[in-house]
């Protein structure tokens, strides 16, 4: 499975073990609508991800050229960072607060390839290079990449590449190298529940566990051998979506992460991203796939989606006010009258 971007985010229950999903094949369009904002024709246009809203009016879309201030609920777009004439691509990026916040991705500097790490502490007004103890490489094909990063508080986040995982415990300054080989195996995603644990998680069902901040990590069967795109964690419960082209792929904890359930879905996409708020919660997928929930992911029923483009991305900043990126330059705003701000 896989966006049209270039991309350089037990115990288990057994493989028998699985839990029961219900997926409703009517859609949820009576709880909320999704209108098209943004998009570009071009079959080389970028795809947006990740998504961050401060508010209503004002946010952050980023793709691998560029992070852009957006305004007008998304409809007006100011590049922030750019990739400096292809010497810098974008992976992904999150804001602790209002203030600071960290993108990542790789970069070339002078004749070797290492990653690219840049933090703010002005809301976004200017960005300055974090330091790492990654080795530069000079083969382009070997070059050091971030494709995820996630905070768990002020100091303490993990950001993750093909077979490298980073650690920070001062805000984002630094970063020092916790892992550097997964046996060929590929991490795209990132996510913890405290400052002490974290999860790692990409190709082949892989997924690697820390419970110590980082000073170990194991790896951890979840019953899949599929790609595992998102990670996200909402109080006791986590969630992992993926897929194979075609093949959903949901998996929840209800215990911090010690156990991880699998869900059917009745559905014929790879899945991207997911978001909770409270018992309501999305999805997104392959060719416009948007999926949703009132009972804290119990039930899921299709939404209408006004684009068939992979939707790679959400954030919601209440139960009625949300968007969803994707390729293509789309963005996606979600409001529903019925819920009250």
């Amino acid at each position: 499975m896989k966006s049209t971007s270039p991309r350089f985010e037990f115990k288990c229950a057994p493989f028998g073990l699985v839990a029961a999903l219900v997926f409703l094949g009517c859609n949820g369009s009576d709880r909320g609508k999704w209108e098209l904002i943004h998009s570009e024709g071009s079959p080389h246009a970028a795809s947006v991800g990740p998504i961050l809203f401060d508010s209503e009016e004002k946010g952050w879309t980023l793709t691998w050229a560029q992070l852009s201030r957006v305004r007008d609920q998304g409809r007006t777009w100011t590049p922030v960072l750019t990739n400096q004439n292809g010497q810098r691509a974008f992976y992904s990026f999150t804001f602790k607060n209002s203030m600071s916040g960290v993108v990542v991705g790789t970069q070339r500097k002078g004749d070797a390839y290492t990653v690219l790490i840049l933090h703010t502490s002005d809301g976004g007004v200017n960005w300055e290079e974090s330091a790492t103890d990654v080795k530069a490489e000079s083969d382009r094909d070997k070059r050091p990449a971030l494709f995820s990063v996630s905070f768990c508080g002020e100091k303490s986040g993990w950001a993750v590449g093909e077979n490298l995982i980073l650690h920070t415990v001062d805000g984002g300054l630094t970063w020092q190298t916790q892992r550097i080989e997964v046996n060929g195996e590929r991490l795209s995603t990132v996510g913890c529940n405290s400052s002490e644990r974290a999860w790692a998680a990409g190709t082949g069902g892989l997924v690697l566990k820390t419970s110590d901040g980082g000073n170990t990590w194991t790896r951890q069967e979840v019953g899949t051998k599929d790609i595992l795109m998102q990670i996200r964690f909402f109080g006791e419960n986590g969630w992992m979506v993926g897929g194979t082209d075609g093949k959903p792929l949901l998996l929840r904890t209800r215990d911090r992460g010690d156990t991880w359930d699998t869900q059917q879905l009745n559905i014929t996409a790879g899945l991207f991203d997911i978001f909770f708020i409270g018992n309501r919660g999305w999805i997104v997928g392959e060719k416009g796939t948007i999926l949703a929930s009132d009972d804290g992911g119990q039930t899921w029923l299709s939404q209408d989606s006004p684009t068939r483009e992979n939707l790679t991305c959400l954030f919601f900043l209440s139960t009625n006010q949300g968007w969803a990126g994707g390729d293509r330059l789309t963005l996606l705003r979600f409001s529903d009258r019925s819920v009250s701000k």
